[in-house]
């Protein structure tokens, strides 16, 4: 008999499964030049994926179902291994004052992912007994095989912890630090330090200790919904926001990163970068006079919204300069 938690949870699985599928579909088509937007239709595709689990949940009941509920939970498990990746690359492009690409220093992203391709291959190919008992509420001899599969589900979900808890990390670092470069290029933050991003990553935080605590202990039904509308949030807020903003630094904004840094090119720069620069003392000392006559003139001080490129436009020279 299913409780009101079962099917309240499932209900929560079906809103999140169409919020994500219609947010994937409309990503699907837009231009990506700065690649934004992969890492985000990629989270709401593995999202989608991820709750059909929960409505799986509700109609497996007999031996055939529950064969095809197998199948349901492992690729839920794979979507859950590319989710905070996702978010990160997201915030990482996001963030970023030059086109964000994937490359091979970003293979680790996909190291839970692999493990988990791996074990869910291995778990598919094993009697229907040996996977109920290890996925599923199957009970049965600890045998070899058992024994060897459970233990790839534990490296599985070990590896998933870590990286996780990594990304929060890297997401909070990652804002601090773009917040900070904003006040070096604009005079108004307001409305650009992605605050909903913060959000985003509290709710993934949460979710991420209530997962952990599922996995090791049993929660109660409760705890599961709580965790269900965490999830109906997140890809609601992502949902919101993800298809409205755009990048707020820019290259042409007198970047001085390095396109190679993990986090693509989000620094501030050396003044040992400048001492061999172009700039001579006098293209200095005109720069000087330029800026300080269109401040008195023009009083662009007093422009809230004033950023650093429009205050090189403004003196005809370059952002970097």
């Amino acid at each position: 008999m299913l409780s009101s938690f079962d099917i309240l949870g499932a209900v929560l699985a079906a809103a999140t499964l169409g919020q994500a599928c219609l947010t994937a579909s409309l990503l699907a088509v837009r231009k990506d030049p700065r690649g934004i937007y992969l890492p985000l239709f990629i989270f709401f595709c593995a999202n989608a994926i991820a709750e059909l689990s929960g409505i799986a949940e509700v109609f497996a009941n007999t031996r055939e179902t529950l064969s095809v509920r197998h199948v349901i939970d492992l690729s839920s498990i794979l979507a859950f291994t590319l989710i905070p990746p996702s978010i990160w690359l997201y915030v990482r492009a996001l963030t970023s004052e030059e086109p964000s690409r994937f490359n091979m220093k970003d293979a680790w992203h996909l190291l839970a992912f692999g493990i988990g391709l791996v074990v869910s291959l291995l778990l598919l190919v094993s009697p229907f007994d040996v996977r109920h008992q290890i996925i599923g509420d199957g009970d049965g001899e600890d045998t070899s095989q058992v024994f060897f599969l459970t233990l790839a589900m534990l490296t599985l979900m070990l590896t998933w912890i870590a990286q996780t808890a990594i990304y929060v990390l890297k997401i909070l670092f990652r804002l601090t630090r773009y917040r900070s470069r904003l006040k070096d290029l604009f005079a108004s933050t307001e409305g650009r330090e992605l605050n909903w991003i913060s959000w985003v990553v509290t709710l993934l935080a949460i979710n991420f200790f209530i997962v952990v605590m599922d996995m090791f202990f049993a929660v109660s039904p409760a705890i599961s919904t709580v965790s269900d509308t965490f999830d109906f949030a997140m890809v609601w807020i992502l949902s919101l926001w993800g298809l409205r903003v755009t990048p707020f630094l820019e290259s042409e904004s007198g970047s001085t990163a390095d396109p190679g840094t993990d986090g693509g090119a989000l620094m501030k720069p050396s003044p040992s970068k400048y001492e061999k620069s172009a700039l001579t003392a006098e293209h200095i000392q005109r720069i000087s006079e330029k800026l300080n006559r269109i401040m008195e003139q023009d009083q662009l001080y007093l422009e809230p919204s004033l950023s650093l490129r429009d205050l090189a436009k403004a003196i005809s020279t370059q952002p970097n300069r």
